[in-house]
């Protein structure tokens, strides 16, 4: 789940517009809003599935960034798979 579709579903859940909106809720009530919905909601799918997104994200920045360390290039092959050399 990207994170504009994760906003969108807090903002159905609360009845709040995000922080950066024009007319957005302060950062403070948008917090306490989604504090609000975990504890009502601990396994709220699109919840869980934002978590994902986010971890596979971050794990796949710490793989690229390693592999950066040791100076290796990350290149397609010719068929479209993804390698390092």
């Amino acid at each position: 789940m990207t994170k504009e579709q994760w906003i969108r579903h807090l903002e159905s859940v609360s009845g709040l517009l995000r922080p950066s909106d024009e007319n957005g809720a302060m950062s403070d009530d948008w917090k306490r809003a989604y504090a609000i919905h975990k504890a009502n909601d601990p396994k709220c799918t699109e919840c869980a599935a934002r978590r994902r997104t986010k971890r596979a994200a971050a794990n796949a920045k710490a793989i690229r960034q390693t592999y950066a360390d040791c100076g290796m290039r990350r290149v397609r092959g010719a068929l479209g798979g993804v390698y390092y050399e």
